[in-house]
């Protein structure tokens, strides 16, 4: 189990501000999306400053109420180039358009057949009054030059507001399988003195695994001033399927940094792993990832309904209430969740070398490979090259060496001369 901040990979980002609206587009017509600081159906402000800054605040948006039924509207991203692998489009949207009031989410895919390119849908989202701000995440799976496209569509129904668009960001990176959000009404800031824990609903993960987080807001009597974050396995439909204790199985937490730029956001994780699936309590009575019908925690709901959970693991020091309030953890007085359970016993399989450890092994085996009469052979090669190599190299040293010597013998044998030019010939031979 461990907790961090992280980044994502980013791809683009726009929170309307600009007057280009990000190089975004639109077709030819009277229906069109605009750029607006407040809408008098709603929403009143944008998301990104949420009214807080004179002069900025802007947002997209498209009037069901003035279309007419059946008119649509593109607004298209800029050109974008994703790398190959898993791609996730996050957008805030608030939603006063009528119920039969749609907003599809699109992929334009251009290649040299299709010069107009090839449109995918990804998501439809109904309209409905929402009131609010609402969190979105789209897993796109883009392999070449595209553009994101989000289609507008007026329905037959009476409409008195429209789709709202706001912080849109694409990353490189999978979409959560769940968010959960925590509204306003829980504010997780320390002005309240309630301790009392938050449990999220109960997720579903791909493998079938049921789950639940609990959060203290307001830490415990203990923990003042901080974040509690525990996750518990819960029974689901799924359970009678299921392999328990439940193995190998990482759970992710993170608390969303809502900053409007993916660039600049810094979310911060706790995970916990099912790689002891043995794993038991201090007491040595629960089993940790047991089936949690097993486990005998019963849970009763309000409206009577009940389900079992396992023991929880966490921590009490999540985060301090400082640090929450010094990012934007905490937006409009709302936080969110992304929530994950995933499958990593492909850790347990063995995993094939880099290239580089293949050439060492490879060059040790070699090494270790001695006792053959052909190893043995090499090595009697190399140590007569080696041999010739070391008598070349004495015979050039000798050779420079003596030749230095005859020069200076001869320049001191003309200083000689110059010296005692009355030498006679029969003593300079014999000096020579």
């Amino acid at each position: 189990m461990w907790s961090e901040a992280e980044s994502s990979t980013f791809v683009d980002s726009c929170d309307f501000e600009q007057e280009n609206i990000c190089g975004m587009i639109q077709e030819p017509g009277n229906t069109k999306w605009e750029q607006r600081s407040s809408v008098s159906g709603g929403p009143q402000h944008d998301f990104t400053t949420m009214g807080q800054c004179k002069g900025k605040g802007y947002f997209m948006h498209f009037s069901t109420a003035s279309a007419e039924p059946g008119h649509h509207s593109y607004l298209e991203s800029r050109w974008l180039y994703p790398k190959p692998g898993a791609q996730c489009l996050q957008f805030f949207l608030h939603n006063t358009g009528a119920a039969d009031d749609v907003l599809n989410i699109l992929v334009r895919e251009y290649d040299k057949n299709t010069l107009s390119g090839n449109l995918s849908l990804f998501k439809s989202i109904s309209g409905g009054v929402m009131g609010s701000w609402e969190l979105h995440n789209v897993d796109l799976n883009v392999t070449q030059k595209a553009r994101v496209v989000f289609q507008a569509v007026r329905g037959k129904s009476p409409s008195s507001g429209g789709f709202s668009l706001d912080d849109i960001n694409l990353s490189s990176t999978k979409c959560p399988q769940h968010v959960w959000r925590i509204p306003q009404h829980h504010r997780p800031d320390g002005h309240h003195t309630s301790r009392k824990k938050l449990s999220s609903p109960r997720f579903l993960s791909l493998a079938g695994y049921s789950f639940q987080v609990d959060a203290y807001l307001n830490g415990t009597n203990d923990h003042q001033g901080y974040m509690g974050l525990y996750f518990h396995l819960t029974s689901g439909p799924n359970d009678h399927n299921l392999t328990w204790p439940c193995p190998w199985q990482q759970a992710t937490m993170a608390l969303m940094d809502q900053h409007s730029d993916i660039r600049q956001q810094m979310n911060m994780h706790l995970m916990v792993t099912t790689t002891d699936p043995d794993q038991v309590s201090s007491d040595g009575t629960e089993h940790y990832w047991d089936d949690p019908r097993k486990v005998d925690s019963k849970v009763t709901q309000s409206d009577g309904s009940f389900y079992y959970r396992g023991p929880g693991i966490g921590t009490m020091n999540f985060i301090t209430h400082s640090k929450l309030r010094s990012r934007q953890f905490i937006k409009g007085d709302d936080a969110f969740f992304f929530l994950s359970l995933d499958d990593i016993s492909d850790l347990l399989q063995p995993q094939p070398l880099p290239r580089s450890a293949d050439y060492a092994e490879a060059s040790a085996m070699k090494a270790g490979d001695q006792d053959t009469p052909q190893a043995a052979a090499s090595n009697h090669m190399l140590i007569v090259v080696v041999a010739m190599c070391v008598s070349a190299a004495i015979f050039v040293v000798s050779t420079l060496f003596l030749g230095k010597a005859w020069r200076v013998r001869r320049r001191q044998r003309g200083s000689d001369e110059r010296e005692h030019p009355t030498k006679d010939l029969h003593s300079a031979l014999i000096s020579a």
